[in-house]
């Protein structure tokens, strides 16, 4: 699905009116006293809701679908907007109070009203202003067990005692609210009801609740599963590790997705008319993930987190996938859905081979499920998608080739703008004191290396005429001050300061030059190594900073295929030790080496942190090619000094690096016994 556009269904998605014109606002008729949502805002809802409807058309099982869409589905009546005053609403104040939910952060907890048609959320009771989102329909956890059969008593008193919580579904996404009490939450729903029966026809309002009557045994489903793994997986976990009832839980993939913050839809689609103050949360944050062999994907702040106290867990039963294949044609950013009957979670992955790993890992954990959803269609979509690089002035700044192309135009380009050259130079020395700081030996010389590196960034550029006054001043001073005290300085943030000050004043001009777009060229992966030829050996090689932590962690590693090799003394006279590993390759089967410091990965690095526990892989193909790829490791990977946001076909001296380890892959040729150096 190339060139940016977006396929639509054949038939009008189901919470669009017949009108084609998004509703309850219709960005053509602005009401008196309020706001109509923006035309672009309108599109763009009325593209995701197509989107997600399309992908359900995609799937074997349609029933789902059809339902949610009836119970997001907006009056086809014009539904008038509430005043942005608190104090002056044109509409009836049907109920307000206290309200939470649960995110992948963490509870939260605001002050809301319900004026007329609008639930409007603010921080807390005296705010003035606040974000207004749409009902479109509620009900109570009784709406899911009533009338249930062969469920245990268990879960009905779990059910019970989470009797304050009510669904509430709005265009956007299925909201699980939680009362202070059962009476409040009885309260919210007859106001909502009330709510509806203004903006809905009764025939609009009985398709609904038709609805919901079909989704009870989907709801029911998923609750009782949910239940099922909670209270085994959440209360085992904390004590015994994986348990569950009998079968030992495997994790299957781990490793860091970004989550959406749940709020942020509503903050995009109704800005136009009531909001806060400008959000200063970023849109995603990162959770560690955990893939699980019993069909749940948990989650935390960290690993550890995730395993032993995990902050959510995501049921895979029932699943559909829809990507934002607008957004990853036209942005790079790899953005996703995961869909549930009880709730959405909207997923960013570092880029498009992370996402296929982890689409490929959700396949093969629910495969044994009667409803495997449409993972699959969801990866041959996303195989399809000629997504454009992502790429900004930190990305090319992090790659050799990069920073040469961009230090070609600040030579070439910007001598009549001296500010630029300067503010360059300082971040490259800032730079330059960075790679010293990780990957230089402790010592004397180091030391004084890395204080000769302060002085000239002291006198060079904090001092007199230096850096030009649109950089902070604050960071230049805690600088000074702390190179006073004799504490280390915070050259990491001048670095940041220059960086996007460059960014402001030169990347618009950068990009459209020759140079920017042949490192994007470049940084896609373009070309392809020759095939190696099969009777040679395939090798990895890299010399560990500590053979002896590596002997002792390789006895753990029960799956390394790494060893220890022996090539000759050093100069103090000690054993020189190198780290080899052997790839496997076949004619008629990729053959695959996972790195990272994981206890199960077949390549052994050093114990470094800014290695992932699953970094990167290594596929040995049928033809002949050895294949790198990252999997989406927190810190990236480089070969050859440029970073890797995808694949890349490898070649005998290629030098690839995962933290401060560099591994140099190489072959030894067939009937020799010494690899290609």
């Amino acid at each position: 699905m190339g060139g940016g556009a977006t396929k639509h269904a054949k038939e009008p998605a189901k919470d669009v009116g017949d009108d084609e014109e998004f509703n309850p606002i219709h960005p053509d008729a602005k009401e008196e006293g309020g706001n109509s949502m923006s035309q672009h805002q309108s599109d763009k809802l009325k593209r995701k809701s197509m989107q997600i409807n399309e992908a359900y058309e995609k799937a074997d099982q349609k029933e789902m679908s059809i339902h949610v869409a009836t119970l997001r589905a907006c009056p086809k009546a014009k539904v008038a907007a509430p005043t942005v005053k608190k104090a002056n609403y044109s509409a009836p104040v049907r109920q307000s109070g206290w309200l939470s939910w649960a995110t992948p952060s963490g509870s939260i907890k605001r002050y809301y009203e319900l004026v007329g048609t609008y639930l409007i959320r603010y921080s807390d009771e005296k705010a003035t202003k606040g974000t207004a989102i749409f009902p479109t329909f509620a009900h109570g956890i009784e709406a899911i067990v009533e009338g249930a059969q062969d469920v245990s008593k268990e879960f009905i008193a779990d059910m019970e005692n989470r009797g304050s919580s009510f669904y509430l579904y709005t265009p956007t996404r299925t909201m699980t609210l939680y009362a202070s009490n059962l009476d409040d939450q009885k309260a919210w729903l007859a106001a909502v009801k009330d709510a509806m029966g203004e903006a809905f026809s009764a025939d609009e309002v009985k398709a609904k609740e038709g609805a919901q009557a079909a989704m009870r045994p989907l709801l029911l489903d998923q609750a009782t599963i949910q239940f099922k793994r909670m209270n085994v997986i959440l209360s085992n976990l904390r004590a015994a590790g994986f348990v569950a009832e009998q079968d030992k839980v495997k994790s299957k993939k781990k490793g860091y997705l970004e989550f959406q913050r749940v709020e942020f839809e509503d903050e995009q689609f109704y800005a136009d008319l009531l909001t806060d103050e400008k959000p200063e949360e970023a849109q995603f944050s990162k959770m560690y993930c955990v893939l699980r062999s019993d069909q749940t994907i948990v989650y935390g702040a960290t690993e550890h987190e995730a395993k032993s106290d995990p902050e959510g867990i995501i049921s895979l039963n029932h699943l559909h996938v829809v990507l934002d294949t607008d957004t990853i044609e036209k942005t790079g950013k790899m953005v996703f859905s995961l869909v549930t009957p009880l709730r959405t979670f909207v997923m960013k992955a570092a880029h498009q081979v992370a996402l296929e790993e982890w689409l490929r890992a959700i396949i093969k954990v629910t495969a044994k499920l009667d409803d495997q959803g449409n993972t699959l269609a969801a990866l041959n979509e996303l195989s399809a998608i000629e997504a454009v690089a992502e790429v900004d002035l930190p990305m090319v700044l992090d790659d050799d080739s990069g920073i040469e192309a961009y230090e070609h135009w600040v030579e070439t380009s910007t001598k009549e703008r001296p500010g630029i050259q300067t503010i360059f130079a300082c971040w490259k020395l800032a730079k330059e004191y960075k790679d010293a700081h990780e990957y230089e030996d402790d010592g004397p010389s180091h030391a004084d290396h890395m204080k000769k590196l302060e002085t000239s960034m002291l006198t060079t550029y904090l001092g007199g005429d230096g850096l030009p006054e649109d950089i902070s001043k604050e960071v230049q001073d805690e600088f000074k001050k702390a190179v006073s005290d004799g504490q280390p300085p915070p050259m990491g943030a001048l670095r940041a300061a220059c960086l996007a000050k460059l960014h402001e004043k030169t990347y618009a001009d950068f990009k459209v030059t020759d140079g920017y777009k042949a490192y994007v060229e470049e940084a896609k992966g373009g070309g392809q190594a020759e095939p190696i030829p099969m009777d040679a050996r395939r090798l990895l090689i890299y010399t560990p900073n500590d053979p002896a932590a590596l002997k002792k962690r390789l006895q753990k590693m029960t799956h390394a295929k790494t060893k220890l090799k022996s090539v000759g003394k050093r100069d103090d006279g000690e054993k020189a030790y190198e780290a080899w590993t052997f790839l496997k390759h076949k004619e008629d089967k990729v053959k695959s080496a996972s790195i990272g410091r994981d206890h199960k990965q077949d390549v052994a690095v050093d114990d470094d942190r800014k290695v992932s526990r699953e970094h990167g892989r290594i596929d040995c193909t049928e033809d002949g090619r050895v294949i790198f790829m990252d999997l989406g490791s927190s810190h990236g990977s480089k070969v050859n000094g440029k970073s890797v946001a995808g694949r890349v076909s490898l070649a005998v001296g290629d030098v690839i690096k995962v933290g401060k380890t560099k591994i140099l892959f190489t072959i030894i040729p067939a009937g020799q016994e010494e690899p290609i150096r």
